[in-house]
């Protein structure tokens, strides 16, 4: 009976959270990456094709690895020291950058972390990123895929649906061209 109440309860936790989002001038939030500007983008099916350019902000290359995923309501976010391992599950370290997409309701299990290593250190931070991700944090729901993806310079935690999960994949390769993008298993995921 405490099984149901809990289940019943998480659903219309979950329902109202969707119902309550937060409003702008009468109107929801638009997903990043849907404004006008994006939307005669999104007409082509084609995502970023070239690297980085120097100086380029980390949130501005998550808007690119997310152009044309289909998202849950999401907020892209800068992070720091202070908030890093909120959404990370690791220590802030100097020499690193990063932002993340985070669903803006509980009922949708979508995270996205982006990190870059100023010190081409970014395995190092996958294989703790795999190792630590609580990838049931969710509590209720919980995502159809958790993967960190890295390459030298940049790890990339993703926690979300398969379907958007295959476009950020395909954003992220096209993002570092012709580096090799490795793969892990969050292992959180599997227990």
């Amino acid at each position: 009976m405490k099984k149901l109440l809990l289940a019943t309860a998480c659903l219309l936790l979950s329902f109202s959270l969707v119902a309550c989002q937060p409003q702008v001038n009468g109107s929801t939030p638009e997903k990043p990456g849907t404004s006008s500007e994006a939307s005669a983008s999104e007409s082509s099916s084609e995502a970023p094709s070239t690297k980085p350019q120097d100086g380029e902000k980390v949130a501005d290359l998550m808007g690119k690895i997310v152009e044309g995923a289909e998202l849950p309501p999401a907020d892209v976010l800068d992070f720091d020291a202070k908030n890093f391992e909120d959404y990370s599950f690791i220590p802030w370290r100097d020499g690193i950058e990063a932002a993340g997409s985070e669903g803006s309701t509980s009922s949708a299990a979508h995270s996205l972390v982006l990190v870059r290593s100023k010190e081409g250190k970014a395995e190092d931070l996958a294989k703790e990123m795999a190792d630590k991700v609580d990838a049931q944090k969710w509590i209720c729901v919980q995502p159809e895929v958790a993967k960190v993806l890295y390459t030298k310079d940049y790890a990339l935690m993703a926690m979300t649906f398969e379907k958007t999960y295959e476009k950020v994949k395909e954003n992220f390769q096209k993002m570092v061209g012709d580096e090799t993008v490795q793969e892990l298993d969050i292992k959180s995921l599997a227990k």
